[in-house]
C-alpha cells in the first residue's frame, strides 16, 4: 500500500492506526506567536482514539473521552471540565485533521521513505508505519505550532487517560 497509495489510502490507515492503537511518544511542542516570539515545551504523549495523556514539565493534561483534566503542578490545582466538540479539535490533532477533510482534499507527497499529508493550514509528516512524526498547524503567517514527536511506537495498551492527584486542590467544572 506504500508506494503509489492514494492521499485518501494514506490518511485513511493513518486514522485506523490511531483509533486501534495507543501511540506512545516524546514530544518537542513549539509555539511561535511572532519571529521574536517563541516558546518552546518538552514532554510525553499517550493517545488512543480521541482519548489522550499529556505530560509536559509544569502541567499535565488528559482526556478520556468525556473529561477533560488539566493538572498545573506550579499551584498544585486539578481542574476537571467537559470540552464542546470545538475546543476538543483545537486540543486533538485527530480530531482537527478530521474536521479539516470534511471541508478540504488532502494532498500526499512521498519523501524518502515518509509521507507528507497537506490539508489547508495543517502538514503532517509520517513514517512508512504511519507514525506521525512531525505535525505543523498555521493560523497565520507568523503564527504556527510545531509538534515533533520522537520514539514514537504503536502498542496495544491501554493506559489510564485520567489524572488523579492526592492533596491537589479539585476544581471540578463538570
Amino acid at each position: 500500500m506504500w508506494l503509489g497509495a492514494t492521499a485518501n489510502e494514506v490518511v485513511d490507515k493513518l486514522v485506523s492506526q490511531l483509533e486501534n492503537n495507543t501511540l506512545t511518544a516524546d514530544l518537542t511542542l513549539r509555539m511561535e506567536e511572532s519571529a521574536t516570539q517563541v516558546l518552546t515545551y518538552s514532554g510525553k504523549i499517550v493517545m488512543r482514539g480521541n482519548k489522550f495523556r499529556l505530560e509536559m514539565t509544569q502541567m499535565e493534561i488528559a482526556y478520556d473521552g468525556s473529561t477533560l483534566y488539566t493538572y498545573q503542578s506550579e499551584n498544585n490545582e486539578l481542574t476537571l471540565s467537559t470540552p464542546t466538540a470545538e475546543e476538543l479539535s483545537e486540543i486533538i490533532p485527530q480530531l482537527y485533521m478530521k474536521q479539516l477533510l470534511q471541508q478540504s482534499t488532502p494532498r500526499v507527497e512521498q519523501i524518502g521513505d515518509r509521507y507528507k499529508i497537506i490539508v489547508d493550514d495543517f502538514t503532517l509528516i509520517i513514517s512508512r508505519d504511519y507514525l506521525p512524526l512531525t505535525l505543523t498547524m498555521k493560523e497565520s503567517a507568523t503564527k504556527k505550532a510545531v509538534l515533533k514527536l520522537q520514539n514514537a511506537v504503536y502498542s496495544q495498551a491501554q493506559p489510564a487517560f485520567s489524572i488523579s492527584k492526592a492533596g491537589a486542590y479539585l476544581n471540578d467544572l463538570r
